[in-house]
């Protein structure tokens, strides 16, 4: 790769970064607490008591938006890891010993990606009521079966290969051969569709928060603002743009490295000659 093609993912990495760092600094960096109430300032615009301005509690929104990221991202991040072990599970499962196992499985992995993901998000949130948990099994159910598409397609490329063969006449294991040498080939894939399935759950929490069936109030988190400037950003638009700028900049920083995840790995698998 060259210069020029880094500077995205560069540039994806910086977004990420200082949004994360804020959110991680947040109690040293914020001028108030989150959920500090001053019905006094109540919508406050911009000034040099509130850079962002207060929303209708006259909290002020800088200070939330520095603790806003915090929930979303931890709860994507640990939705869309075990979606990646769960799909990794299945696909190579199926992929690998083929037979009855894949013809289940596949049945199975169709008949959830044939779901409307949304709607059956909506459902499942709504059934199990408002929670981290409903949250995370929604978008785990959701997100798997993407995950177990590609790894079924990359084992069953890779089970026919020579060096499998060779290793199973040493008297390697199935699952040792699976673990070992195939997830390591197909790992790169996996990461680069990891990386969007992270800004695609972002998005997900954003919206199901929006109606009333995600995070919930008071907790300071940037889908939660979005929800609450519904009734004024109209003569406030500040309370929908900051919070809204920084979840697409989080998303738009995210797809950026994954980009460059994806050009980096074909790189290195060209010059392996297909292998790791």
């Amino acid at each position: 790769m060259t210069k020029r093609q880094w500077i995205p993912g560069v540039i994806g990495i910086l977004i990420v970064g200082i949004i994360v760092g804020a959110s991680i600094l947040a109690p040293w960096i914020a001028p108030y607490g989150p959920n500090d109430i001053n019905m006094a300032e109540s919508l406050v615009g911009p000034c040099k008591e509130h850079l962002l301005g207060t929303d209708l509690l006259g909290r002020d929104l800088f200070s939330r938006i520095l603790y806003g990221g915090r929930s979303s991202m931890v709860l994507a991040l640990l939705a869309t890891i075990l979606s990646m072990l769960f799909g990794i599970l299945v696909g190579t499962t199926s992929g690998y010993f083929g037979g009855i196992f894949d013809d289940i499985l596949t049945i199975v992995t169709n008949i959830f990606q044939g779901l409307p993901g949304t709607s059956l998000m909506v459902a499942i949130a709504g059934i199990l009521g408002p929670s981290f948990k409903s949250l995370m099994l929604a978008l785990v159910l959701t997100n798997w079966t993407g995950f177990s598409r590609i790894v079924r397609t990359e084992v069953l490329k890779y089970r026919e290969e020579n060096f499998v063969e060779g290793l199973k006449s040493l008297g390697e294991s199935d699952w040792k051969i699976i673990w070992k040498h195939i997830v390591p080939n197909m790992l790169g894939n996996v990461m680069v569709l990891f990386t969007t399935r992270i800004g695609r759950s972002l998005l997900s929490i954003a919206g199901l928060s929006y109606l009333g069936l995600g995070i919930q109030p008071p907790n300071p988190d940037w889908s939660v603002m979005l929800s609450d400037a519904q009734m004024s950003f109209r003569s406030n638009p500040h309370l929908i743009l900051a919070p809204g700028i920084c979840l697409v900049l989080l998303i738009f920083g995210i797809n950026l490295i994954g980009d460059m995840l994806r050009d980096w790995l074909d790189k290195q698998n060209r010059e392996a000659g297909g292998y790791l």
